[in-house]
């Protein structure tokens, strides 16, 4: 449905339902390489090479156009999100942030990711994409902002 998106899972699995459907087009494994590759990626730009030891990006590669949205993993602080946005103000500018945020609300009761990791992939992913809809879809996230799903 959506074929340009960042999603930022760190080790949340729910990233491999949004993988297999292409729907990503650059996943991002950690922190440190959301702040190396993030202000290229959401300016629509081909992101720095990875060092050799680094997770492959298992994303589509498709950097034609910009991501409709970045979402984030559980696994993701306030201040990794925060340092993450810092960097794209930074590096790419205010158009960097024009782009929503979607964090997965943990508050909300789900399967565990250790007890039942398919559970909780399938619970997480179907939430992300019907949150990523709803914003998209109202226009609410036009703008940018963070959107919890």
């Amino acid at each position: 449905m959506y074929s340009h998106f960042t999603c930022l899972p760190q080790t949340d699995p729910n990233s491999r339902g949004f993988i297999k459907r292409k729907l990503v087009i650059h996943h991002i494994p950690n922190f440190a390489l959301g702040v190396a590759e993030l202000p290229s990626v959401v300016l629509g730009q081909i992101p720095p090479p990875r060092d050799a030891t680094a997770t492959q990006n298992f994303g589509s590669g498709n950097y034609g156009k910009r991501p409709v949205a970045i979402i984030v993993g559980g696994l993701y602080t306030d201040s990794d999100v925060a340092g993450m946005r810092d960097v794209i103000l930074k590096e790419a500018g205010p158009r960097g942030l024009e782009i929503p945020w979607l964090r997965v609300d943990m508050s909300v009761p789900h399967a565990s990711p250790t007890e039942d990791g398919a559970a909780y992939a399938a619970e997480v992913g179907r939430r992300a994409k019907a949150r990523l809809g709803e914003v998209l879809g109202s226009g609410e996230g036009r703008d940018g902002g963070i959107f919890w799903y």
